[in-house]
């Protein structure tokens, strides 16, 4: 290395017959590039891995040139539905979401859990999907737990939707038992959440029950304000729903 060669001036004659004088490094370097290269290399290497050891950088397993930075976590299902919704109807919160798209004019309006959508777009029915199971059979339910306001819900699980004995992620006439109505809040009661919920039968419901529960529902207000999901759902061996999805709206 640089340290290891012995330095001493040093006189030549050059080509044009030039007497030149080198000193110690000057001779070195003019004469000795290659060992002058490496000990640059070296000496920048040194300095590198000094510097490197005094600081707490920790390299990425994918990128071993990117260094670690921590990301926001991603927020579950769970962690939108920062409400009363569950304990206000007397069902356990279902781990998984339905998806829910409602369609107006060729636009389609997703909903996520306690979006804002407007009544408008939420006047014709939507588009459910959720995950089946093969040879089940399911029943879907459309309620307002908010009527006629969140601060006075005496009509609480008002009926908005009612569809039983669905295999598919259609929703038949032949299988509705109360026709979809679209949110209608009274003007001044704040926001209401519409929550979409699906069970899984454990049996299916006859011709005689159907037509019992849709008469009961047709064309009548009263009936439908006085619907509970939780009742319903014990009535008929249905349990806790298995997906759901939900948004709000209100009338100013």
């Amino acid at each position: 290395m640089l340290s290891s060669i012995r330095l001493k001036r040093n006189t030549y004659v050059d080509s044009q017959n030039t007497v030149i004088v080198d000193d110690d490094l000057q001779y070195f370097m003019r004469h000795q590039p290659v060992k002058m290269f490496r000990a640059i290399v070296f000496i920048s290497f040194f300095i590198c891995s000094a510097y490197s050891a005094t600081t707490d950088i920790k390299p990425s397993p994918i990128n071993p040139l990117v260094t670690d930075i921590k990301q926001p976590p991603v927020p579950s299902v769970k962690a939108t539905v920062t409400n009363t919704l569950w304990t206000d109807i007397g069902l356990k919160e279902p781990s998984a979401l339905i998806k829910v798209e409602y369609k107006n004019n060729g636009k389609v309006t997703a909903v996520t859990p306690g979006a804002i959508v407007e009544k408008i777009i939420a006047g014709p029915a939507p588009k459910l999907v959720w995950q089946l199971e093969k040879n089940a059979k399911y029943t879907v339910a459309m309620i307002d737990p908010d009527a006629p306001s969140r601060k006075e819900p005496t009509r609480r699980s008002w009926l908005h939707w009612l569809a039983v004995n669905l295999d598919k992620n259609t929703i038949p006439h032949d299988n509705t038992l109360a026709h979809y109505k679209g949110p209608t809040p009274p003007k001044g009661s704040g926001h209401h959440r519409y929550i979409f919920l699906v069970f899984k039968q454990t049996k299916d419901f006859d011709s005689k029950v159907q037509n019992e529960i849709r008469n009961k529902y047709k064309d009548n207000a009263g009936a439908r304000g006085g619907f509970n999901v939780k009742e319903f759902a014990q009535q008929h061996g249905l349990g806790d729903a298995v997906a759901f999805n939900y948004f709000e709206t209100e009338t100013k």
